[in-house]
């Protein structure tokens, strides 16, 4: 018996095979395993991050993590999956942090970069305790949506998620609303992703521990970022790709 889950990733079953990764999943960093200096995609979809000055890997919320200081870095190309335009549409973004104060004021979490170097569409945690979503709309850099102070506490494991549904902006901690903004349309075009970032010119880089990265091409529920709470992605559906399977989703109930 299927129990009943909100998280809407599971698929239908078709003829008896595993359930299917949710279509929409661009990115799944569990950040368990790498190869050499490569962090492995668990979406299937070849995303895989290059480690760059020396994050180190550590115990994290589920199995492994990596532990960023003073700018080290996972760097990711753009890709058909996760393309540049990936947050000018629907989105989530979710990740586990447990972060440190004795960094900087503003730790890039994870961070979006134009062709121009230009500084796109980034997740900030602030050493006030607070995440702020910010990014470009028409070459303007500004905050998009953010937290009050003191919603993230330090050295301790926070579950975050960013949502974009073409309305609002969301902010999640914790399975919680922390924050909700109007929806913009920022300026695209990334052609490179970052996992922690040096910003040496702003003086600004995440220090912590961050687990279970993943971005999904549409806005998830409530409901489904408090599901993701329970465990890694892996323990809530398969993500190995099916060959050939429809992509159609269903409400799974209990039989």
């Amino acid at each position: 018996m299927i129990k009943a889950l909100t998280l809407c990733f599971l698929m239908v079953l078709i003829a008896g095979t595993a359930r299917a990764v949710d279509p929409a999943l661009a990115i799944y960093l569990p950040l368990d395993e790498g190869k050499g200096d490569t962090v492995a995609d668990g979406s299937g979809n070849g995303n895989d991050g290059l480690l760059e000055d020396g994050p180190n890997w550590v115990d994290g919320k589920f199995g492994q993590a990596l532990e960023f200081e003073g700018g080290s870095r996972v760097h990711i190309s753009a890709s058909d999956s996760l393309h540049g335009n990936i947050f000018k549409e629907d989105f989530t973004l979710l990740a586990w942090i447990n972060p440190l104060t004795d960094g900087n004021d503003w730790g890039h979490i994870w961070r979006s970069v134009d062709g121009n170097d230009a500084t796109q569409c980034t997740l900030f945690y602030n050493s006030g305790g607070l995440l702020s979503w910010r990014g470009q709309v028409d070459a303007t850099w500004g905050e998009r949506c953010a937290t009050l102070g003191g919603s993230v506490n330090a050295e301790e494991w926070s579950h975050t998620a960013v949502v974009g549904d073409g309305t609002d902006f969301r902010i999640y901690i914790n399975g919680e609303e922390a924050a909700t903004a109007p929806f913009v349309e920022m300026d695209g075009d990334i052609t490179d992703y970052y996992l922690g970032f040096d910003a040496r010119q702003w003086v600004e880089w995440y220090t912590g521990v961050i687990d279970e990265v993943y971005i999904l091409a549409r806005a998830m529920t409530a409901d489904e970022i408090g599901a993701a709470l329970e465990g890694p992605l892996t323990q809530i559906i398969s993500v190995k790709p099916q060959a050939k399977l429809a992509a159609t989703w269903a409400q799974v109930k209990e039989n």
